[in-house]
């Protein structure tokens, strides 16, 4: 595996391995505390994890070059155990595809119609992911606004490379 093979399948797997401990947390929260609207680019730590799964959603076909159209749906402030599931799904499904890539098909130049960006594959891969990162850090502020004031888990980037040289 060379560089930018290893890169991206471990920021995916990085990816996966913090929303699963990130949903593992927002599982032990108050579902008032979830649903509660809270002053934040999407109002509410359900509907941005909403938001997350549908940006993911939205990636990977650009990423995967099978991009037909894009389908936004609205946001729905009762569905946060969906949201929670369907980001794993999804972040799984992320692990999947992107560690599967070659390197000349990482490097390949792609394009978005809807955004007119042309860029190398990975680059779109680490978008994704760090649009995650962005939003699990949202969460957290929103949960400690709501007066959450403890149980959050960590889950930074030099944490996971503990844990997979510790595990």
């Amino acid at each position: 595996m060379n560089n930018t093979q290893k890169l991206i399948t471990t920021h995916a797997q990085f990816n996966h391995w913090a929303n699963s401990l990130f949903v593992n947390w927002l599982k032990t929260l108050d579902g008032n505390v979830l649903a509660a609207d809270t002053p934040s680019s999407f109002r509410g730590i359900t509907l941005t994890l909403q938001h997350m799964v549908q940006a993911q959603n939205f990636w990977m076909p650009v990423i995967m070059q099978t991009f037909i159209g894009r389908e936004d749906r609205p946001f729905d402030a009762a569905a946060g155990i969906n949201a929670m599931q369907n980001l794993l799904d999804g972040s799984q499904k992320m692990t999947d595809v992107f560690s599967s890539y070659s390197e000349e098909a990482l490097t390949q130049l792609i394009s978005h119609p809807d955004v007119d960006l042309v860029q190398p594959r990975y680059a779109f891969m680490l978008h994704v992911i760090n649009h995650n990162t962005y939003h699990r850090g949202q969460i957290v502020t929103m949960a400690r606004a709501l007066g959450v004031t403890n149980g959050f888990v960590e889950t930074d980037y030099d944490a996971f490379l503990w844990h997979l040289q510790h595990k």
